[in-house]
């Protein structure tokens, strides 16, 4: 639901997510995390959010934002990579709630990642297409008709104070 700063309530996001999702008639029960995973605050411990999720039947889908090892973040200068990530904790966090985790290093592999997590989750079943045909000109144009007349009244009504 936000950003987070220089810190992460993993533990606290993952519980959230799973209030929310309890909460939405939506049948699709899944989280996606785009986080390092490091630097951790907050007051739920992650193995039980993620036990939670798991006993909602929520997939989480971890992308991990940041290198993949202190050594290559120091070797990188542009893109998304700003730190080191907890790939082992992202990738158990995505294992034991049957999703999948996934390394963002740069635009490529981040849509890469979400282009693979669309693909999943797409819905097999037909949509309808409902198209509603109400013609709706009538409202403008009434407005427009009063906003003309409104001005020729006032128009005249100048006109005759001032001859």
């Amino acid at each position: 639901t936000g950003l987070a700063g220089r810190s992460s309530a993993l533990g606290n996001a993952i519980a959230r997510a799973v209030h929310e999702v309890d909460q939405s008639d939506s049948e699709q029960r899944l989280l996606i995390l785009f986080t390092d995973a490091t630097r951790l605050t907050g007051d739920i411990d992650i193995s039980v959010a993620t036990e939670m999720a798991r006993q909602a039947s929520i997939r989480i889908y971890t992308v991990a934002i940041g290198a993949r090892s202190a050594d290559a973040a120091e070797q990188i200068y542009a893109g998304l990579v700003y730190a080191p990530a907890d790939l082992q904790r992202l990738q158990a966090i995505a294992t034991h709630t049957n999703g999948r985790f996934y390394w963002a290093g740069d635009t490529d592999t981040l849509n890469n990642a979400i282009r693979d997590i669309n693909k999943l989750e797409a819905r097999e079943e037909n949509l309808r297409v409902i198209k509603i045909s109400e013609p709706l000109y009538q409202w403008p144009l009434l407005i427009a008709i009063l906003g003309f007349s409104y001005l020729q009244a006032t128009g005249k009504r100048q006109r005759a104070s001032h001859g």
